[in-house]
């Protein structure tokens, strides 16, 4: 490999190794005995490193913020706040809205749908289903009902599993080594 491809090439498997230290439980630096939902905060950001989003889905405006929509109960409490309080994503600052309505979703980068929304999932996917939104929750029970990431814990690690219908309908780009990473739930199949 040439100088410039060995760097892109390393740089890609840091980022990698820095996720499955998270992912296989390791403390992260400046907190001791993080909670499940600090891990999953940081998560968040993890995860979009390795997701592009369309042109207009408003990254084309250095100055706006990267928006973190909560939608229903928030499991976060001050863990999200404290996370993003400094930390960037996508080299902009974070905003997270408190969404109080499914039609408040479009507005958002990610939206985080919470367990107690369990009631409305299928009303909420049909809301964001192509638009470029990535959904993510902890809830088994939305595995494969249009849920972009769904985390889950396994062995006392947090885990994830990505849906790739629904992010090839949210107009996303995926990485290959997000997706090496992932449970697979309906795995994407061109329609012909």
């Amino acid at each position: 490999m040439r100088g410039r491809n060995r760097k892109r090439f390393k740089s890609g498997h840091l980022v990698l190794f820095c996720i499955m230290l998270v992912v296989s439980g390791n403390c992260i630096p400046g907190f001791s005995q993080p909670s499940e939902y600090l891990l999953k905060a940081v998560f968040l950001e993890k995860f979009t490193r390795f997701i592009e989003w369309p042109e207009y889905a408003g990254f084309n405006s250095p100055g706006e913020p990267f928006i973190i929509g909560i939608l229903g109960r928030n499991p976060f409490n001050v863990d999200l706040e404290s996370v993003y309080a400094n930390q960037k994503i996508k080299n902009r600052k974070v905003s997270i809205l408190h969404l109080s309505g499914i039609d408040e979703m479009e507005k958002c980068h990610l939206v985080f749908i919470s367990s107690s929304e369990k009631n409305r999932i299928n009303r909420i996917i049909d809301e964001v289903r192509d638009k470029p939104v990535l959904t993510v929750s902890d809830e088994g029970f939305f595995s494969g009902k249009g849920v972009i990431i769904n985390l889950f814990l396994s062995d006392n690690k947090i885990r994830f599993e990505i849906d790739e219908e629904a992010i090839y309908h949210a107009g996303l780009r995926i990485s290959y080594l997000l997706l090496k990473e992932a449970v697979i739930v309906n795995p994407y199949r061109e329609h012909q």
